[in-house]
């Protein structure tokens, strides 16, 4: 009998007991549901099995899978992939959206970070240049400075060499040296004596260095720089200051200089013994070429007691007469002013290479052999170097040759007598002499390095840009206190200052580039040859050049583009003069010119008028009482200034300035001394500091504004002045398209004026700093570059095309006086009509580029 199992019959019956229940619980399922849910099996199915596939396998079989699968299944699996993709753009574009508004805020915030934080703030930077600079640090330096260190010698390169390891020293690491080999020329053999008779001769003067035992330290004796060798006989013809107006006067009096020997007075102001200001001595060139041009064949040039720096005709304050150094401040009866014969009118820097730099050895002309009395220098390639040998001459050597022509020739005007307060028998009578004179100038030329020290502060936001800064190096005599040292110890004191506020984290914004240039008293020749070899970057990228010039009195005076006078008066009002109680130098320079051109306009209207002839203005609708009338401040830039380069050849806006003296009588010779500083010219250095301080601030102005403190605007107002003036010298001759073009940029630059001060005022409030303004401020700060680079004519001027300004040049007869519109002012001289009509229209071209400039 089969045995049942009561357990397992129970447990099935408790599962189907289940399986009612959950029957009559569960709805009952569509065919469509059914199907769904076979298909979602079937996927569930595959899945299991692909995962225990091959990868491959699994890839294939998800494919034909797909392929397969129901249509509502694809409905509903496009659906959900539809707004997944939704969803995704959604989030991107909130991302993005997110990103941009992160980055606008981090730009916004660095901008304006930049602004105040970029490096010290400018005031502070301001205040720390007027407080660090040191009269102890600058009297240290003028010693080192004051030792013999003519251009192309040992000593001018050890001192190169100091001079670099000292601003290395002070914190500028990023400086050099860079050697040029120009062509110079240091004395053999001089001799100059008076033949009486075929047996009797009177010497005046005799070096021979070559018979001498020459150390390293010899000091050369007096000599012009680039003077021709040659050995002649004449007799002496006084012409007074050898200008073509004393040429002309004796030879309408009958008086032929052929074959003579021209005696000539130093002209130091450059305009033939006018009452302007020292220049230098650049007009030697010019006298000496007029001589040759002349027929004469040798020329002596001589420092006379009755000019500017002699003590003959003044007194001092208690009716006294006054002294000769050293007992008073002007030039000795022994004082040899030294000088360069290169004619300035036509071009500066070295003559054999006119636009081009000498780096190379292999380029300059042949040395002539020492003691040779024919000059063997290519001279007719040297277009600016008279062909005659010429000497400098103390007035002691000069008063047995005026004693020649006493009682000869053409007699003396009041205006050709000179001497001093002692009776030598000279009256200045023209000649020539009975006796003959012999001159013998024999000189070494040889291609010599010189050598200018660089250094450069890296800016920090537009390193390409630059300021520049130059000072002269060499000097003519031992000491050259005056001529250099001073302005060498202003640099070094300057570099000092820099160096320190470098170290609390200053910047500038733009570069600055700090020269000391060598060979400055041939002509300017390390500067130019500097500015030739850069000339591309200089035309392209630097701002201005600042020529730092030598302190020897407390009469501020300034020289430049009119682009810059505007930021020269706010900084000297800035700046206190050490010797007047609260007052600026800006004061006393103001109250100075007053006194020249008359405290109300009309007193010492003939002074004043001379004075504006002089420098190219006019004594029409001058208001004294306006602080910033450029003619009654800055004049126009002279040539025999290391800033010729930049200014007259390169269109750099320039500023030359210096602390000059009335009484400054030993200029290029052994009298320039350290003495004659300390007791008649800045005895406490304390303008010395001054001058640092206001050099350091100009640099500091022009270096870390954002907008260039450069003004158009002022510069129109004087190119009318000089248009109105020019045809007024003519005979109110009419110049109309040069009138034209300068009044359609007289609108022009009021319109850019308000601009640039609308800009201004955003700046100064310290909003609004959006990517709109700063692209206005790059528009006008290239606006301001263009400007003076417009008037630049790149065929220059007519006969001495080394000179391309179109608005200032040299004088062709006392290129030491600056002419107005040069090309124009030269073809009416010259009375050629249609000539003057073509210049006029090239210049007001130029005058029209320069518009053009403003309005982009």
């Amino acid at each position: 009998m089969k045995q049942v199992n009561f357990k397992e019959q129970q447990q099935k019956k408790n599962k189907n007991s289940n399986n009612g229940y959950q029957s009559i619980q569960q709805p009952l399922l569509s065919p469509h549901d059914l199907e769904e849910k076979r298909y979602t099996q079937q996927q569930q199915n595959q899945r299991q099995r692909r995962l225990q596939q091959p990868l491959q396998v699994r890839n294939n079989n998800a494919m034909v899978s797909n392929d397969h699968s129901g249509p509502s299944s694809a409905i509903r699996s496009a659906r959900r992939h539809h707004e997944a993709d939704h969803r995704t753009i959604l989030k991107l574009f909130l991302s993005t959206c997110f990103i941009l508004t992160v980055l606008f805020l981090f730009n916004r915030f660095l901008y304006l970070w930049s602004y105040v934080h970029e490096s010290l703030p400018i005031q502070d930077a301001a205040a720390f240049i007027k407080e660090i600079p040191s009269t102890e640090h600058i009297n240290d330096f003028i010693k080192t400075y004051a030792t013999q260190r003519l251009a192309g010698t040992e000593q001018d390169q050890a001192l190169a060499q100091w001079t670099l390891a000292q601003w290395q020293e002070m914190g500028l690491m990023d400086s050099h040296m860079e050697t040029f080999y120009p062509t110079l020329n240091q004395p053999s053999y001089h001799r100059l004596s008076i033949l009486h008779d075929n047996t009797s001769t009177q010497p005046i003067l005799e070096h021979n260095r070559l018979q001498q035992q020459q150390s390293s330290s010899s000091i050369p004796p007096p000599f012009h720089g680039y003077s021709a060798n040659g050995n002649v006989t004449g007799r002496v013809v006084y012409v007074n200051y050898g200008q073509v107006n004393d040429y002309r006067y004796l030879e309408t009096q009958g008086v032929n200089f052929t074959g003579t020997i021209a005696l000539i007075r130093q002209d130091g102001s450059g305009s033939g013994g006018s009452d302007s200001s020292k220049s230098g001595l650049a007009a030697v060139g010019t006298q000496i070429a007029l001589a040759e041009q002349h027929g004469c064949i040798g020329a002596l040039i001589y420092a006379d007691p009755g000019d500017e720096d002699g003590p003959a005709k003044k007194w001092n304050a208690h009716g006294e007469p006054e002294q000769a150094y050293p007992l008073g401040p002007w030039r000795p009866p022994t004082s040899v002013p030294q000088a360069s014969v290169m004619n300035m009118a036509f071009m500066v820097g070295d003559p054999w290479s006119p636009g081009a730099p000498t780096k190379n050895t292999t380029t300059v002309p042949p040395s002539p052999s020492p003691g040779q009395g024919n000059d063997e220098n290519p001279r007719d390639a040297a277009y600016s170097l008279p062909n005659i040998p010429s000497l400098p001459l103390s007035w002691e050597q000069a008063i047995p040759l005026l004693q020649l022509t006493h009682g000869r020739g053409v007699p003396a005007n009041v205006n050709w007598v000179g001497g001093d307060h002692v009776n030598h028998t000279i009256d200045f009578s023209s000649g020539p002499s009975l006796v003959s004179v012999e001159l013998v100038n024999i000189n070494s030329y040889q291609a010599k390095p010189i050598s200018n020290v660089i250094a450069r502060i890296v800016g920090q936001k537009e390193s390409n840009r630059a300021i520049v800064l130059g000072c002269q190096r060499d000097a003519w005599s031992s000491s050259g206190v005056v001529e250099s040292a001073s302005s060498s110890a202003i640099m070094h004191e300057l570099i000092r200052t820099l160096g320190l506020l470098l170290q609390q984290g200053w910047r500038p914004r733009r570069s600055i580039i700090l020269a000391s240039w060598d060979a400055s008293s041939y002509g300017a020749v390390g500067s130019t040859e500097w500015a030739e070899l850069h000339q591309d970057w200089i035309a392209k990228e630097v701002i201005a050049y600042i020529d730092v010039g030598s302190v020897f009195g407390q009469d501020f005076n300034a020289q430049g583009s009119p682009l810059l006078h505007r930021l020269l008066y706010q900084v000297t009002q800035d700046v206190l003069d050490p010797h007047q109680n609260q007052g600026t130098i800006f004061d006393s320079w103001k109250k100075r010119r007053q006194a020249a051109f008359g405290s109300d306009g009309q007193a010492n209207k003939h002074n004043a008028s001379k004075r504006l002839q002089q420098h190219g203005g006019s004594t029409k609708n001058i208001d004294i009482d306006d602080p910033y009338h450029p003619l009654t401040l800055v004049d126009p830039l002279m040539v025999n200034d290391d800033g010729s380069s930049f200014f007259h050849h390169l269109g750099v806006s320039t500023l030359s300035l210096q602390f000059k003296s009335d009484h400054f009588g030993g200029a290029n010779s052994e009298q320039d001394n350290l003495d004659w500083m300390k007791r008649f010219g800045d005895s406490t250095f304390a303008y010395h500091q001054t001058m640092v301080r206001v050099i350091g601030l100009l640099t500091l102005q022009l270096s870390s504004e954002r907008l260039l403190p450069m003004h158009p605007l002022d510069y129109t107002a004087l190119l009318l002045q000089y248009a109105d003036d020019l045809s007024a010298e003519q005979g109110c001759q009419t110049l109309p398209a040069l009138t034209t073009s300068l009044l359609i940029l007289q609108s022009t630059s009021v319109i850019f004026d308000h601009l640039t001060a609308k800009c201004q005022h955003q700046l100064d409030k310290k909003k609004h700093y959006s990517k709109k303004l700063k692209r206005h401020i790059r528009q006008y700060n290239q606006a301001m570059l263009e400007f003076e680079r417009s008037l630049i004519d790149p065929l220059g001027l007519p006969g001495r095309e080394w000179y391309k300004h179109a608005v200032y040049g040299p004088h062709p007869d006392h290129p030491a006086s600056p002419l107005m519109f040069p090309s124009i002012a030269q073809a009416m001289h010259e009375e050629r009509p249609v000539f003057t009509r073509q210049m006029e229209e090239r210049v007001a071209a130029m005058i029209m580029g320069a518009n053009g400039a403003l309005k982009t």
